[in-house]
């Protein structure tokens, strides 16, 4: 059987993990980094607002006993 003295490294890399992953996980929730940033499209996609105002998309979800569906219809209208 192992004795208190072998066990005492392992003790101290748990011991060190915890307070690892408890230092990581107070910086991720007092991030208070609100700031709203623009992303850039991905390439070959260029929507101008003119186009949005011109097209409606329709979301259409049925929910039944089996479980539920979901689906989208964009319509644009031509000038």
């Amino acid at each position: 059987m192992a004795t208190q003295e072998s066990n005492n490294g392992l003790y101290f890399i748990v011991g060190a993990l915890v307070v690892i992953v408890a230092v990581i996980g107070f910086l991720y929730v007092e991030n208070d980094n609100t700031e709203i940033t623009n992303i850039d499209p991905a390439a070959g996609i260029e929507e101008t607002a003119d186009n949005i105002e011109d097209s409606t998309t329709e979301l259409n979800v049925d929910v039944n006993d089996d479980g539920f569906s979901a689906s989208t219809e964009t319509q644009s209208e031509g000038n």
